[in-house]
């Protein structure tokens, strides 16, 4: 991801820590959730299960988003 964040207007910023992890949706793999930062410590102290504390919400909010979508269509 380095050269993806701006500094500012002109320049970018290489990225020095960076996570992932996968996002599902009744078992069905729907995206990726990734953090990034500047600083190559950032990460350090962030435990798995607050990883996947951040996943599950982020699926969450994909499946909430599917549901009104597929509830404004039946509405249409």
């Amino acid at each position: 991801f380095d050269g993806l964040l701006a500094c500012d207007g002109e320049r970018s910023c290489p990225v020095h820590a960076c996570i992932g992890c996968s996002l599902h949706i009744d078992n069905e793999l729907v995206g990726a959730l990734t953090f990034d930062a500047l600083d190559r410590n950032a990460f350090a102290s962030l435990s798995d299960s607050s990883v996947a504390a951040f996943a599950a919400l982020a699926a969450a909010t994909l499946a909430l988003e599917m549901l009104y979508i597929q509830a404004a269509k039946k509405g249409e």
